[in-house]
């Protein structure tokens, strides 16, 4: 796991040292919850924010960061409380700008929130979409897997760019 903090971190430096475009984007996502999570959770929804430079012709990296909330299921005579992740992490984000597809991943370090027992554990987020200039929307599967433990849902995303 130190290697992934320490890869997140190297990530960040480089980004906020580069010189070149730089971009801030805020943006939600809502899903379903599969794995582990959807024996105790009926649906997700989330916050996203990341900070991107060009690294590259067509090519971002920076870091990631947001909060989701799995929002707990009844079982039977058992109900399930809400529990959430707080990713730290790199992303990369490759695209042909304006009005075209988009690809990319966040890789690092999620937050349990709620969860007794468990701080936390590897973080990914691949993701695909589409990019209307300011606007871009996503569909993704993060994912937190810890031990032999998975928290992930298949999400539908909606992000605003600030600059670029």
């Amino acid at each position: 796991m130190k290697k992934v903090l320490f890869i997140a971190i190297a990530c960040l430096g480089f980004a906020f040292s580069s010189q070149a475009q730089v971009g801030f984007k805020a943006g939600g996502h809502i899903g379903l919850p599969v794995s582990d999570a959807e024996d105790v959770s009926s649906f997700l929804a989330g916050v996203d924010l990341a900070y991107l430079v060009e690294a590259g012709t067509n090519f971002y990296v920076g870091g990631a960061t947001g909060y989701t909330n799995f929002f707990g299921e009844d079982v039977g005579a058992f109900e399930y409380e809400d529990f959430g992740i707080v990713p730290i992490a790199a992303s990369g984000l490759y695209t042909q700008g304006d009005g075209s597809f988009l690809a990319g991943v966040d890789l690092g370090y999620a937050f349990f929130t709620n969860i007794d027992g468990s701080d936390g554990g590897f973080y990914y987020n691949p993701k695909v979409g589409y990019d209307f200039g300011a606007p871009e929307v996503t569909f993704s599967y993060k994912g937190v897997s810890e031990g032999d433990a998975t928290i992930a849902g298949i999400t539908a995303g909606f992000a605003y760019k600030f600059s670029y």
